[in-house]
C-alpha cells in the first residue's frame, strides 16, 4: 500500500491508487481532513513540545494524555495503524529534562490504551540533532529495536524513515560506512510494518544534523535500498510535500523496482 501526505487532491489519489496518512497535530482543525476520510490507512501522532520520557510527573503525564486523546479520536478514521516519534527527550539545550525508564513506562501505558482500540503503535526512528541542542530516543538502528524489545507489547512495531536514518550514518567519514551503517535499520524487517519513505544524500555532508526528505529516486541512497522497501509488505508513505508532477516521477521510480 502506498501513502502520501494529505495534501494532494482525491482525483490524484484516485488516479495513482494512493491512500492518505494524516498528521494531526494537538490543536489541529479535524473538519478539514473530512475529504480524505475513505482514503486515510495511517495517523501520525503529533510530536511538537511532548515528551514521554520527562522528569516533570506532569509534563509527562500531559504528553500522554495529549496522544491518548488523538488515538481515541482518530477512531472515525480506517486507520488501525498510528505513527509515533517515540518523543524521548533525554537533554535539551545542555539540560538533563528525561530518563528513559520513564520513556517505556510511558510506551506501555499507551500501547495498552491503544491496544484496547485494536490499534497498532508504530515507532519511528528519529533524526539525529546535535547533542548540543537535544538527545532523544531512536536515533541509532540499535537503540530503535532496544525500544521496540523494551516495551514488549504485542501492538507495538517499527516505522523506518529512511531520511531520519540517513541522519544518523552521515556523521561516518568513510563513505562506503555510510551505506553500511544504512543497512543496520533493515536487519530486523520482520519488526518494520511502515515507511516514511525518503531518499537522501550521503555522498556529501548535507544529511548530518538535518532531515532531507527527497523524494524517492532523487538522491543517492542505493537503489537495492529502495527496492528493499519497496517489495517490503510494509506500507509506505511518500513523506514529501511536493507538486503533483513531482511525485508521479517519484511513483514511478518506485514501481520500476518491482
Amino acid at each position: 500500500m502506498l501513502l502520501v501526505n494529505a495534501i494532494f487532491d482525491v482525483d490524484f489519489l484516485k488516479k495513482h491508487q494512493l491512500y492518505v496518512e494524516l498528521g494531526i497535530d494537538e490543536n489541529a482543525d479535524w473538519s478539514k481532513f473530512e475529504i480524505y476520510q475513505p482514503y486515510v490507512r495511517t495517523i501520525h501522532l503529533p510530536y511538537d513540545a511532548l515528551n514521554l520520557a520527562a522528569r516533570n510527573a506532569a509534563e509527562r503525564r500531559r504528553s500522554i494524555e495529549v496522544f491518548k486523546d488523538i488515538i481515541h479520536r482518530a477512531a472515525i478514521f480506517d486507520a488501525r495503524t498510528m505513527i509515533l516519534h517515540p518523543c524521548g527527550v533525554f537533554s535539551f539545550k545542555g539540560e538533563d529534562v528525561g530518563e528513559y525508564g520513564f520513556l517505556i513506562d510511558s510506551l506501555r501505558e499507551l500501547a495498552d490504551f491503544a491496544d484496547q482500540r485494536s490499534v497498532i503503535i508504530s515507532l519511528e526512528n528519529q533524526v539525529l540533532r546535535h547533542p548540543d541542542l537535544r538527545i532523544i530516543a531512536g536515533c541509532y538502528a540499535d537503540e530503535w529495536f532496544q525500544l521496540h524489545k523494551d516495551v514488549a507489547r504485542a501492538n507495538i512495531t517499527l516505522t523506518l524513515d529512511t531520511s531520519h536514518a540517513a541522519s544518523a550514518v552521515a556523521h561516518e567519514e568513510v563513505i562506503g560506512k555510510r551505506y553500511e551503517k544504512l543497512w543496520d535499520f533493515m536487519s530486523k524487517p520482520e519488526l518494520i510494518t511502515h515507511f516514511h519513505w525518503s531518499d537522501a544524500r550521503l555522498q556529501t555532508n548535507e544529511a548530518q544534523w538535518g532531515d532531507m526528505h527527497l523524494t524517492p529516486g532523487s538522491g543517492d541512497l542505493p537503489r537495492e535500498f529502495h527496492q528493499a522497501i519497496m517489495r517490503h509488505n510494509g506500507s509506505k508513505l511518500f513523506e514529501q510535500n511536493c507538486p503533483p508532477e513531482v511525485m508521479e516521477s517519484a511513483l514511478a521510480f518506485a514501481r520500476s523496482l518491482l
